[in-house]
C-alpha cells in the first residue's frame, strides 16, 4: 500500500468559506514588503479583507500602514490540509473595523482591538492538498 497527493485549486469564494468557517478567529502569517512573516491573529471580515488586532502594540500598525501586505493560513485535519494567501493593502484598525463582540469573543473584552490593521485583500489563492492511500503492485 502506497500513499500520494492530490491537489486541487481553490477558488476565492472557497478561499473566503476556509477562513472564515465556525471559528473565525485564525492563526497566520503576515509579511510587510516582503520582510519575514510574523504569526498574528486574525479576524476575517465577510467581504474578504482581515483584521489583525494588537492590542495596546503599535510597532505593527506604524510599520505596515500604507505598506503592501501578504497574508497567509495552512490548516490541516490530518486527510488533508490546505493554504491560501492573500495580498493587499494595510490601514490603521477604525472602530467600524472591529468584529462585533459575538465574534470577537474574550479578545474583545481584553482591549486586543485597541490598535490593529485591516488589510484590504485583493484577492486570495489557495490549494487543497488531499493524502490519498491505494494499493499498488
Amino acid at each position: 500500500m502506497s500513499a500520494s497527493k492530490r491537489s486541487a485549486r481553490l477558488t476565492h469564494r472557497e478561499c473566503l468559506e476556509l477562513i472564515g468557517g465556525a471559528k473565525p478567529v485564525k492563526v497566520g502569517k503576515m509579511s510587510v514588503g516582503g520582510r519575514p512573516p510574523t504569526l498574528v491573529a486574525f479576524f476575517p471580515l465577510p467581504e474578504g479583507d482581515v483584521v489583525i488586532p494588537t492590542g495596546i502594540d503599535q510597532d505593527l500598525v506604524s510599520s505596515a500602514a500604507g505598506h503592501a501586505v501578504t497574508v497567509q493560513f495552512e490548516q490541516s485535519d490530518g486527510a488533508a490540509c490546505w493554504l491560501i494567501r492573500g495580498a493587499g493593502k494595510a490601514m490603521p484598525l477604525r472602530r467600524r473595523d472591529r468584529p462585533p463582540a459575538a465574534t470577537a469573543g474574550a479578545l474583545a473584552m481584553s482591549c486586543a482591538f485597541q490598535h490593529g490593521i485591516r488589510v484590504a485583500v485583493e484577492d486570495f489563492v489557495g490549494e487543497r492538498v488531499v493524502q490519498a492511500t491505494g494499493h499498488h503492485r
